[in-house]
């Protein structure tokens, strides 16, 4: 009888550390996954950040909403009209000083 008691305590005791053991090998595989998936997701979000910086760089000049999406609507036409009629006049006054001191435009 006390051999019977002995054997189910020992297969009751090697079920528990067979969990544990598995439970172990879960959590580190886990672990593993959540790294590599956390790698990747700081991988997109550093692309995200980027596409951000240059979207906010072009927005000054093209326009855009405050969720970066372009549309006519936010398309920025005053200030490249007053970057157009500066290069204009820039263009007029250079082809007055170059007439006036007789040389060509290249």
């Amino acid at each position: 009888m006390n051999e019977l008691i002995f054997a189910w305590i020992g297969a009751v005791v090697s079920v528990i550390a067979l969990i544990c053991l598995l439970s172990w090998l879960w959590i580190v595989y886990n672990n593993d996954v959540d790294k590599r998936y956390n790698e990747k997701r700081d991988e997109k979000l550093k692309e995200y950040d980027d596409f951000a910086k240059e979207l906010n760089r072009q927005s000054d000049i093209l326009g855009c909403d405050e969720w970066g999406h372009w549309s006519w609507e936010y398309y920025n036409f005053e200030k490249l009209t007053k970057e157009m009629i500066e290069l204009r006049k820039f263009k007029k006054n250079n082809e007055k000083a170059l007439a006036e001191i007789g040389g060509e435009d290249e």
